[in-house]
């Protein structure tokens, strides 16, 4: 298993695209990892993840 560990500009461009109403799996496909990965990096800075 491939583990990704973005840089720190990678964690805020994601932080800012989900702010901005883009979806977990959205962004996913821009940096080619899960909508799951992407979360775990978003709550790791402390967004909280919308429900569905």
């Amino acid at each position: 298993m491939r583990t990704f560990s973005p840089s720190e500009t990678a964690v805020k461009q994601m932080v800012e695209m989900y702010e901005l109403g883009q979806s977990l799996a959205t962004i996913g496909k821009r940096y080619s990892i899960s909508p799951t990965t992407v979360s775990l990096h978003l709550r790791k800075q402390g967004v909280k993840i919308r429900t569905r």
